[in-house]
């Protein structure tokens, strides 16, 4: 079936739909994407999934027992397997752009099995499927920019805050040049402790009108998720600073870190990118016996070597072909890094 027939297969369902239940990853480009459907359909329930539970069928089949949804949709969450499909005992949708997951039993939303080059975020077909509503378009641009990619022009020219991101000419001089970066930054900020704490800040964000209601803390919403965003950020820049003081050898550039109440590996390693000169970034942080990594690269395709890595290492890991994260076991860091570097050079 053509991609746009199930864009519009996809839109009937959610609106027929009495209690969707929506399952998404826990970053700015899937958060983006459950705000726009939630904000458009005006109903159904949203769980963040983190990437090391998202293979996991009980975090899955709890909720779904627990709210009794009438159709279930995963967004941004590659790891989305048959097992956890069979499981579900109402219609799936799945939207994705991630490498190709052989599923069945779903309607599924990727642009790669059309082009395996086009990879453009979740958010954008999350926007397609609500059919562009106007009042999200600064949380559309949020999440595609969030996912290095920049809108295409038929969206710019709808854009009422075309100011946020200027004439950037590429996503990072939009991430890190232009106060679109900082609202990726607050979506993915406000999503770091309790999960309850994380859907307060998620309702909060449903109710919010204009950007500018954060960025300018012009209502009592915009306010509070500034000072979660303050509070978070303050914590980053510490370490931001850190980082950017570590071996910059213009090909690896490695930063881990021991301590943090929050992780904040795939938000430091992708400024990392743009501020350093090294082509490949790894930050890690170490929770108890594992160190989470985020992985980024600017020249060589990281996704071949992390697999070829793992395989080697142990552990778990993937992602897109320049960003990528693992979990692997503590004592072997060492190896990683170095299976890294033997494969990138």
């Amino acid at each position: 079936m053509a991609l746009k027939e199930l864009i519009k297969e996809a839109r009937k369902k959610i609106e027929s739909a009495k209690n969707p239940l929506y399952f998404y990853d826990d970053d700015p480009d899937g958060l983006s994407s459950f705000l726009i459907l939630m904000r458009a359909f005006k109903k159904g329930y949203g769980v963040p999934v983190k990437r090391n539970d998202e293979g996991q069928v009980s975090v899955y089949i709890s909720k779904i027992d627990e709210k009794n949804p009438d159709l279930v949709v995963t967004l941004d969450k590659p790891m989305v397997t048959q097992d956890i499909i069979d499981q579900i005992n109402v219609p799936v949708i799945i939207v994705d752009h991630h490498p190709v997951n052989d599923v069945k039993g779903a309607k599924y939303i990727n642009p790669r099995i059309y082009d395996d080059k086009d990879n453009r975020p979740t958010t954008y077909w999350a926007y397609k499927i609500a059919d562009e509503p106007e009042d999200s378009n600064w949380i559309a641009a949020t999440g595609i920019v969030a996912d290095y990619f920049l809108p295409e022009d038929d969206f710019m020219k709808k854009f009422k805050y075309r100011e946020l991101i200027g004439n950037s000419k590429s996503p990072a001089e939009a991430l890190y040049e232009h106060e679109i970066g900082i609202l990726v930054k607050v979506l993915s900020f406000i999503q770091k402790g309790r999960t309850s704490e994380v859907r307060k800040y998620a309702n909060l964000m449903l109710g919010i009108k204009s950007p500018y209601e954060i960025l300018r803390q012009e209502s009592e919403a915009g306010k509070n998720i500034w000072k979660k965003y303050l509070g978070v950020n303050k914590e980053y820049e510490s370490l931001l600073k850190k980082a950017l003081g570590s071996n910059d050898d213009g090909k690896l550039l490695v930063f881990n870190y021991q301590t943090s109440s929050a992780s904040l590996t795939g938000v430091l390693s992708n400024e990392l990118l743009y501020r350093c000169k090294s082509k490949v970034i790894i930050v890690a942080r170490a929770n108890k016996d594992r160190m989470l990594i985020s992985l980024r690269s600017k020249g060589p395709k990281i996704e071949p070597v992390l697999r070829e890595v793992l395989k080697i290492t142990g552990g778990s890991g993937g992602g897109h072909d320049y960003a990528c994260g693992a979990n692997i076991d503590k004592g072997d860091f060492e190896k990683f890094v170095e299976l890294i570097r033997k494969g990138i050079i």
